[in-house]
């Protein structure tokens, strides 16, 4: 099946005009997959967060504290050994996961799966958690990944442990904090929570590249892009015929 998958993508990969991804690591396997086919256009425009919803005034939701909070599908990619053995070995915290269920796992009873929630709730979950959670294994899925919750918990002014891949480099914030084993997760989490206690306001000045990230300029991307490859396009169309006609 995945030979197929792979065959099939190469096809339509060739068979495109021009390419647009969500991420420069998926910029990176298309070019791969083209074998070397400079000469197609590909683009990467990034993920985004949605203005209005985040422009509405949030809401507390009762969680219990401390907490973490993680919103996405919650499937075999996330890091669980980590999550389960911090909630063990920290009973006082509470981990909520908000979002649709793809594995069924028995957790720590401190580990609560809220399930999915309407989209426009995020922005109350975001509001109300103390520390914000993108807990993912590393591998071929998820070094792809160009994550839209990242844009929104930022945006949020929260402070969020993520583990590292290097499509997160362009995310520069001092909330934004990166770990690759289980001693520094921990670390990350028991340094935020006291700092959030001692001001929970943070300094938003840093956060130009997360402002600049919704969707109406992604459009403005998108929109250019298309009308630089209808360009060449009807460019290269014209000077077939201009050679046809000589």
């Amino acid at each position: 099946m995945r030979e197929r998958f792979l065959y099939e993508e190469r096809r339509t990969l060739e068979f495109a005009d021009a390419i647009i991804t969500s991420s420069d690591a998926l910029a990176d396997i298309c070019r791969d997959r083209l074998r070397g086919d400079s000469k197609k256009p590909i683009a990467t425009i990034y993920n985004a967060f949605d203005k209005e919803t985040f422009s509405s005034r949030p809401k507390e939701i009762d969680l219990d504290k401390p907490n973490m909070v993680y919103i996405g599908t919650i499937g075999e990619w996330l890091d669980w050994g980590t999550l389960e053995r911090f909630a063990i070995q920290h009973s006082d915290y509470t981990i909520y996961l908000i979002g649709p269920e793809e594995i069924r796992r028995d957790l720590p009873r401190n580990i609560i799966l809220v399930g999915s929630v309407p989209h426009y709730k995020v922005i109350d979950y975001i509001y109300s958690g103390d520390i914000m959670l993108l807990p993912f294994q590393i591998n071929e899925l998820t070094r792809a990944v160009d994550p839209v919750k990242l844009y929104e918990y930022l945006y949020m002014n929260k402070p969020t442990i993520s583990s590292y891949w290097p499509e997160l480099d362009k995310f520069q914030s001092r909330n934004l904090m990166f770990y690759e084993n289980y001693d520094q997760f921990e670390s990350h989490a028991l340094n935020i929570v006291s700092r959030v206690t001692e001001n929970n306001d943070g300094d938003r000045q840093e956060y130009e590249f997360i402002r600049n990230s919704v969707w109406e300029n992604r459009v403005i991307e998108y929109d250019g892009f298309i009308q630089m490859v209808h360009k060449e396009k009807r460019e290269v169309k014209q000077e077939v015929e201009r050679r046809r006609l000589r």
